[in-house]
């Protein structure tokens, strides 16, 4: 998936669900731009990221129920980000936090990811494809992916 998504050439697109469950996804705060927030804490990681193109997934009560990201740094490596939202009352997921890491080769270019669940719900995806000279710290992702500033 983080291949894929680095990969492509289209633009991410919003996307408004038209039938959703009033309160299924939480509403972000009149002001609050999760996507500045997105960009701050990846350039922790990466300083060089100029972010790309970004999307959100909303309901029809303009709640935010993910939210995609896609950057890329001065030596060319793109950072992608999915983040998704708990589902509602889905108190399976939201008891049951995890993270995992990957890592694999396609040619000359390395792909990392982590994946990570919080213990409130959130699903953050966050990976990197590019040269092995470039990819950040694994740790270093992980720790990206369960900062408290992704979550609203």
């Amino acid at each position: 998936m983080i291949e894929t998504q680095a990969r492509q050439t289209e633009p991410l697109v919003d996307i408004i669900r038209p039938a959703s469950t009033a309160g299924a996804c939480p509403v972000v705060e009149p002001g609050h731009s999760a996507q500045l927030e997105i960009a701050a804490a990846a350039r922790r990681v990466l300083p060089t990221l100029t972010v790309r193109d970004m999307a959100r997934t909303l309901d029809q009560y303009l709640g935010m129920c993910a939210i995609e990201l896609r950057g890329q740094d001065a030596a060319g490596s793109v950072l992608v980000f999915d983040i998704v939202a708990p589902e509602g009352d889905n108190t399976v997921r939201q008891r049951t936090p995890f993270s995992s890491v990957a890592s694999g080769r396609d040619g000359t270019a390395v792909i990392t990811s982590v994946s990570v669940v919080t213990n409130t719900g959130w699903t953050v995806v966050i990976g990197c494809v590019g040269a092995a000279s470039d990819q950040p710290d694994s740790q270093a992702l992980v720790h990206l992916a369960q900062d408290p500033a992704l979550h609203w």
